[in-house]
């Protein structure tokens, strides 16, 4: 049985990382840039243009008021919430 249109599924889960709360495909999209090393890399392997990717990446840095993706990595790496070695199914 599917979903009803405009019902949002799992990818709309937030999760709070100091205080700041970020979508799970912000999440996504940060750990996959991290294991991949490119946005290009990254968003093939989720499935999304380069420009989605880096659109997520972009409100996620303005959510957690940091300028770069590298912040925003250590911001998540910091935070525990980005483990690379889960996401590469290590």
């Amino acid at each position: 049985m599917g979903r009803a249109p405009g019902v949002r599924g799992p990818l709309h889960v937030r999760r709070t990382i100091g205080g700041v709360t970020v979508t799970r495909r912000q999440l996504d999209c940060v750990r996959a840039h991290v294991s991949e090393g490119t946005s290009k890399a990254a968003a093939y392997r989720l499935g999304l243009s380069p420009s989605t990717l880096r659109a997520h990446l972009a409100r996620a840095r303005v959510r957690t008021a940091v300028e770069t993706t590298e912040q925003l990595v250590y911001l998540l790496a910091t935070s525990r919430e980005l483990v690379v070695e889960d996401w590469r199914g290590e």
